[in-house]
C-alpha cells in the first residue's frame, strides 16, 4: 500500500464519471460528480507494479487464468470473511452487473417475478426490466438514523407475486447499510421457504465504517441450494476498469 493517499485528477482523461457527467445531467453550475462509485485515489502500489509489468512485456494476447487467481480469492474470503470457498465454485465475470444479468436470465424465466429492496443500486431494476422479467419493490424502512428491512413486506410481495429471484445487495448501496446476521438469515430463510434463488451482490464488503462487519451471506447457515455470491476487487482497490469480478456458486447443480 501507499504511504500516503495519492488523489489524481482525472477530468480530461476520459473518466465516465467527470467527463460524461454532462451528458448524464443538466446543471447550471458545475456539479460534483456522485453518480458513479469511482474513486479519485492512487491504487494500492502493488497493483499498479502487477499491471505495468504486465504491460511491459508488450503482448496482450489470449491468456490462461493463472491458480493464483482462484487461490487470490479463496483466502481473501477466508481471513477477511470467514467464508470458505472452493476452487471449483468460483466463475469469471467481467463485472457484477453483467454477472447478476446473466445469473437472472439462468435462473429465471420471462415474466418470472424478480425482488429488489428499493432505494437501491439502480442496474439491479435494469437487469429485472431489461431480462423481460417482471420487477417487483420492497421498500427498505427509513428510521431516524439508517435503513431497515420490512420482512413481513418482503414475504407478503414474494407469495402475492410468486417470486422467483432476489437480488440482494450487502452491503447495501446506496443506504450504507451493513446487514447483521440475523437479518441475513431471515431473509434467506423466507427465500428458501418459497423457492427464491438470491443472488447476493457483496461488491462493498471490503468498504466498512469502523466497528461493523460484514457478513457473507453464504456464512449464515445452509443455504447453499437457492444462493449464488458475486463481489469484485473493484471498489476496495479502485481497479473498475479492469472488469474483473468473480461469482460464487456452491451447488453443483
Amino acid at each position: 500500500m501507499p504511504s500516503e493517499i495519492v488523489y489524481v485528477p482525472r477530468k480530461g482523461t476520459n473518466s465516465r464519471k467527470w467527463d460524461n457527467l454532462r451528458e448524464r445531467f443538466s446543471f447550471d453550475n458545475e456539479p460534483l460528480p456522485l453518480w458513479i462509485a469511482d474513486m479519485d485515489f492512487q491504487a494500492p502500489q502493488c497493483v499498479i507494479d502487477a499491471l505495468g509489468e504486465y504491460c511491459a512485456q508488450g503482448v496482450y494476447g489470449y491468456y490462461s487464468v493463472p491458480d493464483d487467481y482462484f487461490d487470490a480469492i479463496i483466502k481473501w474470503e477466508k481471513e477477511h470473511h470467514g467464508y470458505n470457498i472452493e476452487r471449483e465454485w468460483i466463475c469469471f465475470s467481467p463485472g457484477v452487473v453483467a454477472g447478476f444479468n446473466w445469473l437472472l436470465q439462468s435462473f429465471t424465466a420471462p415474466g418470472d417475478a424478480v425482488i429488489i429492496q428499493t432505494p437501491v443500486y439502480y442496474p439491479f431494476s435494469e437487469a429485472v426490466v431489461n431480462n423481460a422479467r417482471t420487477l417487483v419493490e420492497s421498500e427498505l424502512v427509513r428510521t431516524d438514523t439508517s435503513y431497515r428491512i420490512d420482512l413481513n413486506d418482503f414475504e407478503q410481495k414474494v407469495i402475492d407475486n410468486n417470486v422467483k429471484g432476489f437480488i440482494f445487495c450487502s452491503p447495501h448501496n446506496p443506504c450504507g447499510r451493513v446487514w447483521t446476521k440475523d437479518e441475513i438469515t431471515k431473509l434467506l430463510n423466507i427465500c428458501k421457504k418459497h423457492g427464491v434463488i438470491v443472488l447476493s451482490d457483496e461488491i462493498h464488503q471490503d468498504i466498512l465504517a469502523k466497528d461493523y462487519v460484514h457478513v457473507p451471506a453464504a456464512t449464515v447457515g445452509d443455504f447453499n441450494d437457492i444462493l449464488v455470491t458475486i463481489s469484485a476487487p473493484s471498489k476496495t482497490f479502485n481497479v473498475a476498469g479492469c472488469q474483473n469480478s468473480f461469482i460464487v456458486i456452491p451447488d453443483e447443480n
